[in-house]
């Protein structure tokens, strides 16, 4: 299973150079829905944020970047 990251979202790629990097190598507007841009956007989006896998001892929480500190069981994240 892959898991997203918490740079693949829209809103960073666009801020952090993706969106210009697109613009610039495939001269798209990044704002048509037909775009690399947004069809990669798209693929990010249908990713989970995080999985639990379920061992016979214990349960391992996967995510990229971790957990904010509000969050104190697995029932927070639901």
């Amino acid at each position: 299973m892959l898991l997203r990251g918490n740079h693949e979202d829209k809103n960073v790629n666009k801020y952090l150079g993706f969106g210009d990097e697109c613009a610039k190598r495939l001269g798209e507007d990044i704002n048509d829905p037909n775009s690399v841009f947004a069809k990669i956007n798209e693929a990010f989006e249908m990713m989970p944020l995080a999985a639990i896998i379920n061992d016979k001892q214990s349960r391992i929480f996967c995510c990229h970047g971790g957990i904010g500190p509000t969050i104190q069981d697995i029932e927070g994240i639901e």
